[in-house]
């Protein structure tokens, strides 16, 4: 797949609504949601999404936005603020798996560690291994699309 390619497939899982399962392990939640996709311009996108969870008996909720930029070369994911927070880029995609992608950052003492598999146009994992001397804790959300 050229990247040219990667760019125009990556344009047809990442729009409409999803529903959201998401597993964090410290604290131990489970979190039911929706995530979608709206276009704001040829190669931007916003990514919101929302949910619910219990936390030590309450009901919690949270809601979260960020963009989605597709580059000649990456996929790039910013915060609200268009402040960069990954970057995947394709050539790794292309050397590793064909429908994985793979960042790696760190902030202070923690090491993300950050992985999105796209199982088909319909449904893709997004999770975090977030290595930490204080709080390690994993974070794996699966989006599946709604028709």
């Amino acid at each position: 797949m050229n990247f040219s390619e990667i760019n125009h497939y990556l344009r047809q899982v990442f729009q409409g609504h999803f529903r959201l399962s998401r597993r964090v392990s410290s604290p131990m939640v489970s979190i039911e949601g929706e995530a979608s996709f709206s276009c704001c311009d040829k190669d931007v996108t916003l990514f919101q999404e929302k949910g619910e969870y219990l936390l030590n008996g309450k009901r919690q909720s949270f809601y979260q936005e960020r963009f989605f930029v597709l580059k000649s070369d990456c996929l790039l994911i910013q915060k609200q603020d268009k402040s960069p927070l990954h970057t995947f880029f394709y050539q790794d995609m292309a050397q590793e798996m064909r429908d994985a992608f793979f960042h790696t950052h760190v902030c202070g003492q923690d090491i993300y560690n950050v992985t999105i598999k796209i199982f088909s146009e319909q449904t893709f994992s997004m999770d975090y291994n977030v290595e930490s001397p204080t709080d390690p804790y994993v974070v794996t959300s699966l989006y599946k699309k709604e028709n």
